[in-house]
């Protein structure tokens, strides 16, 4: 459009026109040509205007979207911001080019979303852990997803993605995450996640911090006795057949200081499949570059490579996708060099399943391995004590305060006689354990057992919660040393004791050793300034509970400290409550609890003053340290 379109020109002026073009598609060079016909002059004036048409530009704030190392199972995101170069208003659709999350079935909710794992309630555990494994149904290792998925640029304008990503398979991943415009695309940025860790995990109690770690101990044995074996069960929750070769690493003692490393020198395929036939075959190689025929490896010396004492009856197994695999570990006490012997046994593990595209997996010495702490020992004494149950003896603080009258927990010990002849065994347990129940006993807690015989011994404790607030209590004294606390992220009370056994002049001792999980809980902030605030008017704050411990725990909120008075300003809601306990069967979703806090200043004063957060059963309190100001404006006073 031009304007004006007509007019009257006087002699030597001049006037000045607009033009304005309007282009409804994208061009790459366009003439146009106007015409301005003049009076008395025949032909027109010619104007020539070239001009070209440009679609949308967009933008990132990052030249990529690195998550850095994760571990295996635990989510992470990232936010980046998408800009309008231009002064169009633009619609936006971003996707995940190669490992895109599954869709969540038809009766998810959309509040179901990835960055929602994090903080989850008790409720929704099991809801969370089944979106999680349904987002990673396709079976690449990882997934990707982007929320929003699409929206509206306006012009010069910008709109947050939130990136989130979570795994169930270690490697180095690569993606794009892809920006159109109209159909087109205008703009990738390229993700890197790298993902640590061991994603097999042990079906065993007390090890969820690290469920690739177990502990078994086979207690001590006559040295002429059987072999004892274990059973233990490996779980593989991924999508991928993975298989482990077991190594056995007998502790040396060495020299006190003595540090020591070992230059581990292989030729070829350090772990090699082993067909049904016992026949060696090597792997395929899973990189691009060939497998190096010799191999130079130096580590931290772990000990001397044996298979006795202990053995792994299948030093290769592979544990299937979705299922899991018993693995057989065996004790010959005869063979322990020493009255006690520890190793360290060390699944590496390996992928025989073809590469995948734009992901990067190592294996062997490379990957995280599983690892078993075994333990054992030999005796002359020609008696074994045995527990019936290979799991801890653990319970809950939870369990024990529900049970106000208290509860009678018992464990029952098989003891064995190895030699051929009867034997008349005294028996006692120390405090706070008693005996409750024998087989084959005689007068005086007198214990008969035949040649090669076997005898029960029920050995118990009543629990109740006065009991609990006193051993926590002499936990807390150093003289005694039957109680004490335990446990870095999670607390445990340890309660020891043992059962003694006297034959004539030779005695046995078999430790007894008790564990309760005590409750608790982690605040978000410790400091919390509402600031500066009108009488009258209300600021609000939140408050995050974790419970990071296997007890349930009941938290009582209340001020102290300071003015209470002036406190009492700040609303807390909810007061009281109980947080849930970790969950076995999703030890990474952590119960959550969410405070909120409303603080009214009634009248022209400082806050300062302390909140105590009580947590039961005989948990460890916490504290949120208040500050605000009350001040009087002109509309307060008016």
């Amino acid at each position: 459009t031009i304007s004006p379109e007509a007019g009257v020109l006087g002699g030597k002026e001049n006037v000045l026109v607009d033009i304005t073009i309007t282009a409804h598609k994208q061009f790459k060079e366009s003439e146009l040509v106007f015409a301005c016909e003049l009076k008395g002059r025949t032909t027109p004036l010619l104007l020539a205007i070239q001009a070209i048409a440009e679609g949308a530009q967009i933008s990132c704030n990052v030249s990529s979207v690195d998550f850095g190392e994760v571990v295996v199972n635990e989510s992470s995101s990232r936010e980046v911001t998408i800009v309008n170069q231009t002064a169009m208003d633009c619609w936006m659709q971003t996707y995940i080019l190669h490992f895109p999350a599954c869709r969540p079935s038809s009766g998810t909710s959309r509040t179901g979303r990835l960055s929602a794992l994090r903080f989850s309630q008790p409720a929704q555990t099991r809801h969370h852990q089944g979106l999680l494994k349904g987002m990673l149904s396709a079976g690449h290792g990882a997934a990707f997803t982007v929320e929003p998925s699409a929206g509206r640029l306006s012009p010069h304008g910008s709109l947050g993605v939130r990136v989130s990503a979570c795994s169930d398979m270690w490697g180095k991943y690569s993606d794009w995450l892809v920006c159109k415009v109209d159909g087109d695309t205008l703009l990738e940025v390229p993700i890197f996640y790298t993902v640590t860790g061991c994603p097999l995990r042990f079906r065993i109690a007390d090890n969820s911090d690290t469920p690739h770690v177990a502990k078994l101990n086979f207690a001590n044995h006559v040295a002429s006795s059987a072999p004892i074996e274990r059973l233990l069960h490996i779980v593989n929750p991924s999508w991928y057949d993975i298989r482990i070769d077991w190594r056995v690493f007998l502790e040396d003692a060495g020299e006190e200081g003595d540090q020591l490393i070992d230059v581990n020198v292989r030729l070829g395929d350090p772990f090699p499949v082993i067909t049904s036939d016992n026949q060696l075959m090597e792997r395929e190689s899973q990189h691009s570059d060939a497998r190096p025929l010799v191999g130079v490896r130096v580590v931290t010396h772990q000990g001397v490579e044996t298979e006795q004492p202990f053995q792994i009856k299948d030093r290769q197994m592979i544990v299937p996708a979705g299922g899991e695999m018993r693995a057989v570990v065996r004790f010959t006490p005869g063979q322990c060099l020493s009255q006690t012997c520890k190793a360290l046994a060390m699944g590496y593990l390996s992928l025989d399943a073809s590469p995948q595209d734009h992901v990067h997996r190592w294996d062997g010495f490379e990957a995280c391995p599983m690892q078993l702490h075994l333990s054992g020992g030999k005796e002359e004494m020609g008696l074994s004590v045995e527990d019936m149950d290979d799991e801890p003896w653990t319970i809950s603080a939870d369990h024990v305060l529900s049970n106000p009258e208290g509860t009678t927990l018992c464990r029952v010990l098989v003891v064995s006689n190895n030699t051929p002849a009867k034997r008349k065994i005294q028996i006692s347990s120390s405090s706070p354990f008693e005996l409750l129940a024998m087989s084959s006993s005689g007068d005086n807690n007198t214990l008969l057992l035949a040649p090669h015989g076997r005898a029960t011994v029920c050995l118990g404790l009543k629990l109740n919660p006065a009991w609990l607030s006193t051993a926590v209590q002499v936990s807390q004294q150093a003289h005694d040393s039957s109680y004490s606390i335990s446990g870095q992220r999670a607390k445990s009370l340890m309660c020891l004791g043992q059962l003694s056994l006297v034959d004539g002049s030779s005695s046995k001792d078999h430790a007894v050793k008790l564990l309760v999980n005590l409750p608790q809980l982690q605040a978000s902030e410790d400091w919390i300034d509402f600031g500066p605030l009108p009488v009258g008017k209300s600021c609000q704050k939140l408050v995050v509970l974790k419970n990071v411990s296997s007890s349930s725990a009941q938290f009582t909120v209340e001020p102290t400290g300071g003015d209470s008075s002036r406190a009492c300003c700040v609303e807390v809601e909810p007061s009281t409550g109980v947080v849930a306990c970790l969950s076995p069967e999703s030890p990474s979703i952590t119960p959550t609890c969410l405070l909120t806090l409303v603080y009214t200043p009634q009248q022209e004063s400082a806050l300062n003053s302390t909140l105590k957060i009580t947590v039961e059963p005989c948990g460890q309190p916490l504290f949120v340290k208040l500050h605000g100001e009350g001040l009087f404006d002109q509309n307060t006073e008016n």
